[in-house]
């Protein structure tokens, strides 16, 4: 009973889950210019830092170090970073260079986290740890029966990352929903979860940017139902991914659309886990083919934009400076940038999955039409 009910729920999440392969590939130079650009390695700047702020929390990596390294410790860590980066997003030792990513992450992480603030970065280091194990979807080259077995093997391990990737993804939505649901939804239009966070993001971390100034004079009715909305997009994630692959990507953009709303009015960006959702699109479309001119001279671009990103960060580093967002060294700058930012991958995320659940909707209604016996030609015209 168990047993069947365990194979039940993965089946249903990898009916939900499912996309090409080829996609994933597309995925990976995406993520990796993401990485490159907005959130390259960047602990360097640990080594200025007084000892006194060394607070780990106990179940970390930096707890068991005991102190913050010595030089050139970090800078070493955040070049080695930089460079498993690329060699992660042009394909050369894929696998291999996505491990050291992980590790160079979670290593920088724990003891970025010692001085007190944990940021929400742990789905997209979860996801490339994911991504490793399945190699980013990468097809052998050659078409002989081994060549197609290991295809297959590649295959349903690329499913089983997407699934499980999925299940992790829908308990984090939970377990930030649950205590919301405890407190935000509770009729009581004195109180308001939301504006809880923007006052407080207003009025002490200066989150008054964007849209943020429209917030004030929002009748407290319609902020209730914020709060009531907020909380059900988060505590649904299980129930759209049994549902099917409509009601999952519809999911996915109701989440992107909350990103998106947090960004501008908020002034929280989380575009480091939205990015991820890419994994659940068919963007084989945006795949070209080898050998194409369309493909040398898009290859030629985009190895010289990544030469030019990759040498500021380098010699940033080496000098003592430098920040994750490339070519934008100030810290007033990189929070301006990474809002905007953030809100272009919010837009850039709604427009994708927008597209995804018009596509699967169309599909589910040829589906109905095609069991029916119904057919384009048999449908009445005007």
């Amino acid at each position: 009973m168990i047993e069947r009910s365990v194979m039940w729920f993965w089946n249903r999440v990898d009916v939900s889950t499912a996309s090409p392969d080829r996609s994933l590939q597309v995925v990976r130079w995406l993520v990796g210019l993401y990485l490159l650009v907005i959130e390259a390695p960047h602990y360097t700047w640990i080594d200025e830092a007084p000892t006194a702020f060394f607070d780990p929390p106990v179940f970390s990596i930096a707890h068991l170090a005991g102190a913050f390294p010595a030089e050139p410790f970090f800078l070493v860590l955040d070049l080695v970073g930089i460079a498993a980066i690329v060699l992660m997003t042009v394909g050369v030792r894929t696998r291999a260079a996505t491990i050291v990513v992980v590790v160079c992450r979670l290593i920088g992480t724990s003891f970025l986290f010692s001085f007190g603030k944990i940021d929400h970065t742990i789905m997209l280091t979860v996801f490339l740890a994911l991504m490793a194990y399945c190699e980013w979807g990468r097809q052998p080259l050659r078409t002989s029966g081994a060549a197609r077995d290991v295809a297959c093997a590649t295959a349903a391990r690329s499913q089983r990352a997407r699934s499980l990737y999925a299940v992790v993804l829908a308990f984090g939505f939970l377990t930030a929903g649950l205590p919301k649901l405890l407190k935000w939804v509770d009729g009581d239009t004195s109180t308001s979860g939301f504006l809880s966070w923007y006052y407080e993001g207003v009025l002490d971390l200066r989150r008054d940017g964007m849209l943020a100034d429209l917030v004030p004079g929002i009748p407290a009715t319609l902020l209730e139902l914020v709060d009531v909305a907020a909380v059900g997009v988060e505590v649904v994630g299980f129930l759209a991914l049994l549902l099917g692959r409509l009601w999952w990507r519809s999911f996915l953009l109701l989440v992107s659309m909350l990103h998106l709303a947090n960004v501008l009015v908020l002034n929280i960006e989380f575009s480091a886990q939205a990015i991820t959702y890419l994994a659940f699109a068919d963007l084989t479309l945006a795949a070209l083919s080898d050998g194409t001119v369309a493909a040398r001279r898009w290859k030629w671009v985009g190895g010289v934009a990544l030469a030019s990103v990759v040498a500021w960060h380098v010699q940033a580093r080496v000098r003592g400076d430098g920040s994750p967002i490339a070519f934008i060294p100030g810290y007033q700058h990189q929070i301006e940038f990474g809002l905007y930012f953030g809100a272009l991958i919010g837009v850039a995320m709604v427009v994708v999955f927008g597209r995804e659940v018009s596509r699967e909707f169309r599909s589910s209604h040829a589906s109905d039409d095609h069991a029916i016996g119904v057919s384009p030609a048999s449908t009445p015209q005007g």
